[in-house]
C-alpha cells in the first residue's frame, strides 16, 4: 500500500555526503511507489541550487533531484531559508519555492516522515 512520505533533510552545518546520501534515499523510496516530498530546511536548501558551493561538487546532489522530479515527486524548499542564504539564486528546474507553513501541513499530514541527519559531525 503506497504512502505519503515526507523526507525532512535539515541543517545548520551540512555534510555534502550526507545531504547526498538523503537525497538518493528518498529516490530509493519512490521503488515502493509512494508519494515523496522531499523538504529542504536550513543549510540543506544549497542542494537545490544550479549553482552550488564548490564544497558540493563531488557529489551528485542535481542527478538525485532531477530523478525525483523526472518520476513526479516533490522537491520542495523553505522560501525563508534559501532567501537568507541566496536571495538571487537559481533553483534546479522543478524545485519549488514553498512557506514554512505548507511544508509544515505536508509533515503533519504524511503517513511517515524521515528526518535525515545531515549535519557535519
Amino acid at each position: 500500500m503506497a504512502k505519503t512520505v515526507a523526507v525532512v533533510l535539515e541543517s545548520s552545518e551540512v555534510d555534502p555526503h550526507r545531504l547526498s546520501e538523503g537525497l538518493r534515499m528518498s529516490v530509493g523510496l519512490v521503488l515502493g511507489k509512494h508519494d515523496v516530498y522531499v523538504l529542504l530546511f536550513d543549510k540543506a536548501v544549497l542542494a537545490s541550487l544550479k549553482e552550488k558551493p564548490v564544497f558540493f561538487e563531488k557529489y551528485e546532489m542535481a542527478k538525485h533531484i532531477n530523478a525525483l522530479i523526472m518520476l513526479k515527486r516533490k522537491v520542495w524548499v523553505n522560501r525563508h531559508s534559501l532567501s537568507d542564504l541566496h536571495p538571487e539564486a537559481e533553483k534546479l528546474k522543478g524545485v519549488e519555492l514553498k512557506k514554512q507553513s505548507e511544508m509544515l501541513d505536508v509533515i503533519a499530514s504524511a503517513d511517515v516522515v524521515i528526518r535525515y541527519e545531515v549535519d557535519a559531525k
